[in-house]
């Protein structure tokens, strides 16, 4: 979630091969199970790029509310 995050923060797509190229984070098996989670929960969506090969990671309202109700319990 926090490489989504950072995505949508620094104003880039998060594309999904690009979070699944993260190992320094987990596998991409880890990733992929954990992005399908996340979407079941209605935590993020996905969305087609125009040339339809690709797909972004984007956080839904929950999603965003969510990372920032655990940033804040963080904090304290």
């Amino acid at each position: 979630m926090n490489a989504v995050i950072f995505a949508v923060y620094e104003k880039r797509d998060g594309r999904v091969g690009d979070l699944l190229l993260l190992k320094q984070i987990a596998s991409p098996a880890t990733i992929h199970a954990a992005l399908k989670k996340l979407l079941a929960r209605g935590l993020i969506t996905l969305r087609k790029a125009p040339d339809s090969r690709a797909k972004y990671v984007e956080l839904t309202e929950l999603g965003l509310k969510r990372y920032n109700d655990l940033a804040k319990a963080a904090g304290k």
